[in-house]
Protein backbone atom coordinates (compact mmCIF):
# COMPACT_ATOMS: atom_id res chain seq x y z
CA UNK A 1 0.00 0.00 0.00
CA UNK A 2 1.14 3.47 -0.98
CA UNK A 3 0.62 6.07 1.64
CA UNK A 4 0.65 9.78 1.08
CA UNK A 5 2.52 12.53 3.16
CA UNK A 6 -0.42 14.59 3.60
CA UNK A 7 2.33 17.83 4.58
CA UNK A 8 4.18 17.47 1.73
CA UNK A 9 1.64 18.15 -0.95
CA UNK A 10 3.30 20.19 -4.30
CA UNK A 11 1.09 20.99 -7.08
CA UNK A 12 1.88 21.84 -10.60
CA UNK A 13 0.31 22.81 -13.40
CA UNK A 14 1.18 24.20 -17.41
CA UNK A 15 -0.32 26.80 -19.13
CA UNK A 16 -4.11 26.56 -18.41
CA UNK A 17 -3.37 24.06 -15.56
CA UNK A 18 -0.60 26.33 -13.93
CA UNK A 19 -3.48 28.80 -13.77
CA UNK A 20 -6.65 26.12 -12.39
CA UNK A 21 -3.33 25.17 -9.63
CA UNK A 22 -2.15 28.43 -8.55
CA UNK A 23 -6.22 28.84 -8.10
CA UNK A 24 -6.84 25.36 -6.55
CA UNK A 25 -4.19 26.02 -3.96
CA UNK A 26 -5.76 29.09 -2.68
CA UNK A 27 -8.05 27.16 -0.61
CA UNK A 28 -7.19 23.74 -0.80
CA UNK A 29 -4.71 24.43 2.23
CA UNK A 30 -3.13 20.64 1.85
CA UNK A 31 -1.08 22.32 -1.09
CA UNK A 32 1.94 22.94 0.58
CA UNK A 33 3.84 24.77 -2.68
CA UNK A 34 3.18 25.16 -6.39
CA UNK A 35 4.52 25.70 -9.57
CA UNK A 36 3.09 26.68 -12.74
CA UNK A 37 5.22 26.35 -16.41
CA UNK A 38 3.98 28.91 -18.75
CA UNK A 39 0.82 29.97 -16.61
CA UNK A 40 -1.95 31.31 -18.31
CA UNK A 41 -5.08 33.14 -16.70
CA UNK A 42 -7.78 30.95 -18.71
CA UNK A 43 -10.45 33.80 -17.38
CA UNK A 44 -8.83 36.34 -18.41
CA UNK A 45 -7.51 35.37 -21.97
CA UNK A 46 -11.49 33.81 -22.92
CA UNK A 47 -12.78 37.13 -21.18
CA UNK A 48 -10.44 39.97 -21.94
CA UNK A 49 -8.27 38.24 -25.57
CA UNK A 50 -4.52 37.14 -25.15
CA UNK A 51 -3.89 41.28 -25.25
CA UNK A 52 -6.30 42.10 -22.99
CA UNK A 53 -8.01 44.49 -24.79
CA UNK A 54 -11.38 43.00 -26.05
CA UNK A 55 -13.93 45.14 -25.33
CA UNK A 56 -17.21 45.37 -22.92
CA UNK A 57 -19.50 45.73 -25.38
CA UNK A 58 -17.50 42.48 -27.55
CA UNK A 59 -18.09 40.60 -24.13
CA UNK A 60 -21.43 41.10 -23.71
CA UNK A 61 -22.31 40.34 -27.02
CA UNK A 62 -20.50 36.94 -26.51
CA UNK A 63 -22.93 36.24 -23.28
CA UNK A 64 -26.08 37.48 -25.04
CA UNK A 65 -25.51 34.75 -27.92
CA UNK A 66 -24.75 32.27 -25.00
CA UNK A 67 -27.74 33.43 -22.95
CA UNK A 68 -30.20 32.79 -26.60
CA UNK A 69 -28.31 29.56 -27.32
CA UNK A 70 -29.81 27.94 -23.36
CA UNK A 71 -33.29 28.85 -24.84
CA UNK A 72 -32.50 27.50 -28.02
CA UNK A 73 -31.21 24.47 -26.57
CA UNK A 74 -34.15 24.13 -24.16
CA UNK A 75 -36.48 24.41 -27.27
CA UNK A 76 -34.72 21.66 -28.65
CA UNK A 77 -31.73 22.99 -31.13
CA UNK A 78 -28.39 21.62 -31.64
CA UNK A 79 -25.73 22.42 -29.51
CA UNK A 80 -23.33 25.02 -31.21
CA UNK A 81 -19.75 24.79 -30.61
CA UNK A 82 -16.56 26.82 -31.36
CA UNK A 83 -12.88 25.44 -31.21
CA UNK A 84 -11.09 25.72 -27.86
CA UNK A 85 -7.02 25.99 -30.35
CA UNK A 86 -7.60 27.03 -34.19
CA UNK A 87 -7.78 24.45 -36.78
CA UNK A 88 -6.13 26.76 -38.78
CA UNK A 89 -3.26 29.64 -38.46
CA UNK A 90 -3.89 33.24 -40.02
CA UNK A 91 -2.21 36.35 -39.94
CA UNK A 92 -2.06 38.49 -37.04
CA UNK A 93 -2.96 35.53 -34.85
CA UNK A 94 -0.67 35.99 -31.60
CA UNK A 95 1.88 33.39 -31.40
CA UNK A 96 0.38 31.33 -28.35
CA UNK A 97 -2.07 30.44 -30.70
CA UNK A 98 -0.07 29.46 -33.16
CA UNK A 99 1.87 27.60 -30.72
CA UNK A 100 -0.98 25.55 -29.79
CA UNK A 101 -2.50 24.67 -33.75
CA UNK A 102 1.04 23.48 -34.16
CA UNK A 103 1.27 21.70 -30.48
CA UNK A 104 -2.34 19.78 -30.47
CA UNK A 105 -3.58 20.14 -34.23
CA UNK A 106 -0.68 18.61 -36.13
CA UNK A 107 0.98 15.31 -35.91
CA UNK A 108 3.52 16.59 -33.07
CA UNK A 109 0.60 15.84 -30.47
CA UNK A 110 -2.38 15.42 -31.88
CA UNK A 111 -4.95 12.67 -30.85
CA UNK A 112 -7.27 11.07 -32.99
CA UNK A 113 -9.71 11.36 -30.52
CA UNK A 114 -9.48 14.90 -29.79
CA UNK A 115 -12.53 16.70 -31.10
CA UNK A 116 -11.08 19.97 -30.24
CA UNK A 117 -14.76 21.90 -29.15
CA UNK A 118 -16.00 24.15 -26.54
CA UNK A 119 -19.73 24.31 -26.09
CA UNK A 120 -21.74 27.76 -26.24
CA UNK A 121 -23.17 26.78 -23.54
CA UNK A 122 -20.07 26.83 -21.11
CA UNK A 123 -19.35 30.26 -22.43
CA UNK A 124 -20.84 32.43 -19.65
CA UNK A 125 -19.08 30.53 -17.03
CA UNK A 126 -16.05 30.56 -18.30
CA UNK A 127 -16.35 34.30 -18.59
CA UNK A 128 -17.25 34.68 -14.97
CA UNK A 129 -14.72 33.11 -13.69
CA UNK A 130 -11.78 34.97 -11.78
CA UNK A 131 -8.79 32.49 -11.73
CA UNK A 132 -6.48 35.19 -9.59
CA UNK A 133 -9.72 36.86 -7.78
CA UNK A 134 -8.24 36.49 -3.86
CA UNK A 135 -4.70 35.61 -4.54
CA UNK A 136 -3.65 38.62 -2.65
CA UNK A 137 -5.26 37.21 0.85
CA UNK A 138 -5.30 33.25 0.52
CA UNK A 139 -2.15 32.55 -2.42
CA UNK A 140 0.30 32.51 0.74
CA UNK A 141 2.30 29.19 0.36
CA UNK A 142 5.48 29.03 -1.69
CA UNK A 143 5.07 29.86 -4.95
CA UNK A 144 7.38 29.55 -8.56
CA UNK A 145 6.34 30.48 -11.62
CA UNK A 146 8.38 29.50 -14.87
CA UNK A 147 7.67 31.62 -18.33
CA UNK A 148 9.76 31.89 -21.67
CA UNK A 149 10.71 35.32 -21.95
CA UNK A 150 9.21 35.40 -24.86
CA UNK A 151 5.83 34.25 -24.32
CA UNK A 152 3.23 36.22 -24.83
CA UNK A 153 1.72 34.94 -21.78
CA UNK A 154 4.34 36.23 -19.77
CA UNK A 155 2.34 39.18 -18.42
CA UNK A 156 0.16 36.63 -16.18
CA UNK A 157 2.98 35.31 -14.67
CA UNK A 158 4.07 38.87 -14.01
CA UNK A 159 0.43 39.94 -12.61
CA UNK A 160 0.39 36.93 -10.37
CA UNK A 161 3.78 38.10 -8.86
CA UNK A 162 2.34 41.14 -7.89
CA UNK A 163 -0.96 39.96 -6.62
CA UNK A 164 0.06 37.21 -4.64
CA UNK A 165 0.49 37.16 -1.06
CA UNK A 166 2.97 34.69 -0.62
CA UNK A 167 6.25 36.06 0.71
CA UNK A 168 8.07 33.34 -0.78
CA UNK A 169 7.40 33.69 -4.87
CA UNK A 170 9.54 33.90 -7.98
CA UNK A 171 9.57 34.44 -11.12
CA UNK A 172 11.92 32.07 -13.11
CA UNK A 173 12.51 33.31 -16.71
CA UNK A 174 13.97 30.76 -19.36
CA UNK A 175 15.77 33.52 -22.38
CA UNK A 176 14.60 32.58 -25.47
CA UNK A 177 11.59 30.43 -24.74
CA UNK A 178 7.92 30.83 -26.21
CA UNK A 179 4.91 29.54 -24.06
CA UNK A 180 5.18 26.30 -26.43
CA UNK A 181 8.70 25.97 -25.71
CA UNK A 182 8.11 24.67 -22.32
CA UNK A 183 5.55 21.67 -23.39
CA UNK A 184 8.39 19.68 -25.10
CA UNK A 185 11.67 21.03 -26.32
CA UNK A 186 14.05 19.86 -24.08
CA UNK A 187 16.51 22.95 -24.15
CA UNK A 188 13.70 24.65 -22.23
CA UNK A 189 11.99 22.30 -20.16
CA UNK A 190 15.40 20.65 -19.11
CA UNK A 191 15.72 23.91 -17.06
CA UNK A 192 11.98 24.13 -15.70
CA UNK A 193 12.62 20.77 -14.61
CA UNK A 194 15.80 21.21 -13.05
CA UNK A 195 14.47 24.95 -11.09
CA UNK A 196 11.20 23.17 -10.19
CA UNK A 197 12.82 20.21 -8.70
CA UNK A 198 15.26 22.38 -6.08
CA UNK A 199 11.68 24.37 -5.36
CA UNK A 200 10.10 21.49 -4.20
CA UNK A 201 12.57 20.12 -2.99
CA UNK A 202 13.24 23.02 -0.91
CA UNK A 203 9.89 23.68 -0.03
CA UNK A 204 8.21 20.15 0.69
Amino acid sequence: MTYIDNNRLGQLGICAGGGYSMHTAMTDRRIKAVVAVSMSDPASWIRDGFDGKTSVETQLALLEEASNQRTREANGAEPIYGTFVPEEVTEGMPNTLVEAHEYYRTPRVQHPRSTNKVSMMSIDKMTDFSTFLFADRYSTQPILMIAGSNADTFRFSEDLLKKAASTNKELFTIEGATHGDLYDKPEYVDQAVEKAAAFFKENL
